[in-house]
């Protein structure tokens, strides 16, 4: 949802020269997608193929909540100038993922691996660097970020 770093990305756009040019791109997950409810339950540490009442009503809770955040970052990403400008594209994607990650210049991957049963916010982070003369774990996650992007909608 974005929910952790958006007022930090606001804040720091609007301090942005007027003439700056740099480009922008969020991956967000679907609010409508059936793959939220996978990203629920693992958050959760909820079996999603066997949920029994309880978990139904806790997780619909959760889907319901996690859907308005992602509307209203994206709403609020949309009122930015770099956005009315065509520099910051917002997509969805429908498939669940157990990581979070941010890329910046195309050359560092900042990934957190999403452990089952805790929240984002605890997630161990890997920072990873392109390497111009190898393949490397960067190359595998860049490239899937980009599969991902290509596959999405625009939000």
């Amino acid at each position: 949802s974005a929910d952790s770093i958006l007022e930090f990305f606001r804040q720091w756009v609007s301090n942005l020269p007027a003439n700056d040019g740099t480009t922008f791109h969020f991956l967000l997950m679907n609010p409508n997608s059936e793959a939220l409810r996978y990203q629920i339950c693992h958050e959760k540490g909820i079996d999603p193929k066997n949920l029994d009442t309880v978990q139904q009503k806790i997780v619909s809770n959760q889907i319901e909540a996690v859907q308005r955040r992602i509307e209203s970052a994206v709403g609020m990403l949309k009122t930015t100038h770099p956005y009315e400008q065509g520099r910051l594209k917002i997509r969805y994607y429908n498939e669940f993922t157990p990581w979070w990650m941010y890329i910046f210049d195309d050359e560092k991957v900042f990934l957190g691996i999403l452990k089952k049963g805790e929240r984002s916010t605890n997630a161990p982070v890997l920072v990873m660097r392109k390497n111009n003369y190898y393949t490397s774990i960067f190359d595998a996650f860049y490239y899937n970020w980009m599969r991902i992007w290509e596959n999405g909608m625009e939000a």
